[in-house]
């Protein structure tokens, strides 16, 4: 569960997981939208994503955020 302040902003970076791939999917369950970068799939609050590999951050966000976010490294 990540829980992001209101003016919360991460620039957009990778997550690199050595000889592995890294997987994620991430739901926002309250607030703003404010994934950036590329994604796999987008469906709704769902972003499925390579961290790994995808260069990712989040907008400054202007109220609460709340993200349920699972990641599998295979």
């Amino acid at each position: 569960m990540l829980d992001y302040p209101p003016g919360t902003a991460i620039p957009a970076h990778v997550d690199p997981v050595p000889g592995r791939r890294h997987w994620r999917a991430n739901v926002v369950l309250w607030g703003e939208r404010a994934f950036e970068g590329d994604a796999v799939l987008r469906v709704g609050p769902l972003v499925v994503f390579r961290p790994d590999v995808m260069p990712h951050g989040v907008a400054n966000v202007s109220r609460r955020r709340v993200v349920l976010s699972f990641g599998v490294a295979v």
